[in-house]
């Protein structure tokens, strides 16, 4: 059984995600979402909180496992407190610093599948404000 982990902070979940999440879906026996930058909300960067980013992934994938992961600013302890969680085989990311870490702990990377990265990526939502909290 092969498990991936795919994290990113989900600010918010959008169609690149969600292809993306699908995608991984198909390719491994078990995919896990790591909701990283977890602590933080209530800001144009970060503005939902951990517990709004799961509702937004449980309702899209009912079944997915999703986990917290904190920023630390240490490489290595941020990635030792996503193994000490979960096991993991691969990580899907595609974020240059995400990769190194996973990378340099062992653990095989992959790139996102993005759908429309010019379009949708959240810096991008949050700028245009097309994203609305509730």
């Amino acid at each position: 059984m092969t498990t991936a982990i795919f994290v990113g902070r989900f600010q918010p979940l959008h169609k690149g995600h969600i292809h993306a999440i699908k995608q991984a879906l198909k390719d491994y026996d078990e995919v896990i979402i790591g909701i990283g930058s977890s602590q933080e909300s209530g800001t144009l960067r970060n503005p939902y909180s951990y517990e709004e980013r799961v509702r937004m992934i449980k309702e899209k994938f009912p079944r997915i496992k999703v986990i917290p992961i904190p920023d630390v600013n240490d490489d290595e302890k941020w990635v030792k407190q996503i193994l000490d969680k979960v096991h993991v085989d691969v990580a899907i990311t595609g974020n240059d610093w995400t990769r190194r870490c996973f990378e340099k702990a062992g653990i095989k990377v992959v790139d996102t599948y993005w759908y429309h990265p010019h379009k949708y990526r959240g810096t991008i939502i949050r700028r245009k404000k097309i994203w609305k909290k509730e």
